[in-house]
């Protein structure tokens, strides 16, 4: 990797797999977290040199064969092809963490100037419909193809997701009001966002026909290797449109079936050489977290999910019920009685009743002020189910449009000498103020100082300031108790040899720290979730 792109000079499709395929998810994976951020900000820092502005005022990719720092532009290789849409992914997650100005404003006049490109009429290509490619020099409009075009009609889902404006999917709602053959293959995943956002319309009716069709394919046990947007697609919009579960059971019994078939395949028999295309990786989202993530190309689509698990095996769940202000999940636990995490992502900010209602026992119900990212600790009975609903109560006004202070877990806490330092980070879109940092020790304040304004990243470059505290005597590195071990004998037949050994601590040293910036809470952030970290002492 060469400043945040690989660094082999190829064409699009290979050069943005370690760019563009996994960093993006790590942003969503490990939320908060600036190591990511700021690598997406590395590689979203291209985009002035890979784009330009054409004649009639349009932002293009200047080439579809390039590298950080070279590119060529000779022939076809100087047009913008959909593909490129996966050189925008950084910019696409910046603006949806944070609403990064710089990379909003790449995202959306790029994806501008392709909706407006497929409206207009070219000598190969009706008006309405995506052409295969733009020249940069000429903005030569390129013939409709319907090749490669997922990723960039994602892009255009995610810019509406961003602003609002339904401009920018009119090429979507074209393919279906003109009854486009290959409409399943065009709109992708995005698809069932654009129906969900929309609500219904005029063209339910073909969604319902594509989604009938494929059920009776799969009733005819019909295969095909790449078949997420022939048969998960028309499952997903099926169950949307009519809350018929049997649109998704046999979609999920099919894709079952065919990763069973396919499995030897795979792996003992003929190891795939580029890419496998597992079953069931477009439906399960939408099934157990209510909308699109990482389930793409280059992880291509706009977090649409409302909610994300940490439950580990013996577990699933079903969205059944979902807006911007109430979700309804039912979650099975296939294991003993136990804790799982439920993470808010999509849903509106505000303050939420949260009821559990387990199988057969009495629902309990809390408050929670909810924002995206925050878990939502949920209890679930031994071999059964529960139902999970939360309905706003009263509206927050958090906003992406912030500063955010955050701790790499990664760089983690500095301790030596009497002095613990830890790295600050803004990678927030506003600049934050000057605020108190703290260290406590069992829960009691042992040292605090004072973190310094930060300024926006907006140039993308990463915006830091190195924060130490005076630790107490005792606290870092003298020896504050002492006790006596027994002798201990071997564990010659096997079993464990051990003792318990306490050692009286001094008052407020419990040798766990916690580092917390912006202790006042002080500061509106885009999520505080990152203001934490723990060090040993």
């Amino acid at each position: 990797m060469v400043h945040g792109w690989s660094e082999p000079w190829t064409d699009i499709v290979h050069s943005a797999e370690e760019a563009s395929y996994l960093e993006p998810t790590m942003a969503l994976v490990r939320y908060g977290d600036p190591l990511h951020i700021e690598r997406l900000m590395e590689t979203a820092s291209n985009v002035e040199y890979w784009t330009g502005i054409t004649g009639p005022g349009h932002r293009h990719f200047r080439s579809n064969f390039f590298t950080a720092d070279r590119m060529k532009t000779e022939g076809h290789f100087g047009r913008d092809v959909g593909l490129n849409a996966t050189a925008m992914m950084a910019s696409m997650y910046l603006a949806w963490y944070c609403h990064h100005p710089t990379a909003s404003t790449h995202l959306t006049e790029w994806i501008g100037a392709w909706v407006e490109d497929a409206m207009a009429e070219a000598p190969d290509k009706p008006a309405g419909e995506i052409p295969a490619w733009v020249g940069f020099e000429t903005h030569e409009i390129g013939p409709a193809r319907e090749v490669y075009l997922a990723e960039l009609t994602m892009m255009m889902n995610a810019a509406y997701q961003l602003t609002g404006d339904e401009t920018f999917v009119q090429p979507l709602a074209g393919y279906l009001e003109r009854e486009h053959q290959r409409w399943p293959q065009v709109l992708n995943m995005a698809a069932a966002d654009l129906r969900r956002a929309l609500g219904p319309g005029e063209w339910d009716e073909l969604l319902l026909a594509t989604a009938d069709e494929r059920l009776q394919r799969i009733r005819d046990d019909s295969f095909f290797q790449r078949g997420l947007y022939y048969d998960e697609l028309p499952g997903v919009l099926g169950g949307l449109i009519t809350g018929d579960l049997g649109y998704l059971e046999a979609t999920c019994y099919h894709a079952w079936r065919n990763n069973r078939r396919a499995r030897r395949i795979y792996t003992e028999i003929d190891p795939h050489k580029d890419r496998v295309y597992p079953w069931a990786r477009y439906v399960l989202p939408w099934m157990y977290c209510g909308g699109n993530a990482l389930d793409g190309r280059g992880s291509a689509p706009w977090p649409t999910v409302a909610v994300s698990w940490d439950a580990g095996y013996d577990f699933a769940a079903l969205v059944r019920e979902r807006t911007d202000e109430r979700l309804v999940v039912t979650a099975w636990n296939f294991g003993e009685a136990r804790r799982v995490g439920m993470r808010i992502w999509a849903m509106a900010p505000g303050t939420y009743r949260v009821t559990v209602r387990p199988q057969g026992g009495t629902g309990v119900q809390r408050e929670m002020v909810l924002e995206r990212g925050m878990p939502v600790p949920i209890d679930l009975p031994a071999q059964g189910s529960a139902e999970i609903e939360l309905a706003l109560i009263e509206a927050g006004d958090w906003s992406p449009e912030r500063a955010d202070l955050a701790l790499s877990a990664i760089e983690g806490v500095a301790v030596q000498d009497g002095r613990l330092t830890v790295i600050v980070h803004n990678i927030g879109a506003l600049d934050a103020p000057a605020c108190r940092a703290t260290v406590a020790v069992g829960g009691q304040m042992i040292a605090e100082a004072q973190v310094p304004a930060i300024a926006a990243p907006g140039d993308f470059l990463p915006r830091t300031a190195e924060v130490s505290l005076d630790l107490p005597a005792g606290v870092a590195g003298e020896m504050i108790a002492e006790a006596q071990v027994p002798a201990i004998a071997a564990p010659g037949d096997f079993l464990p040899r051990t003792a318990e050994v306490s050692l009286d601590l001094p008052a407020g040293v419990a040798g766990e720290a916690v580092v917390t910036i912006d202790a006042d809470g002080a500061i509106p952030e885009v999520t505080e979730l990152n203001n934490a970290l723990a060090a040993e002492l």
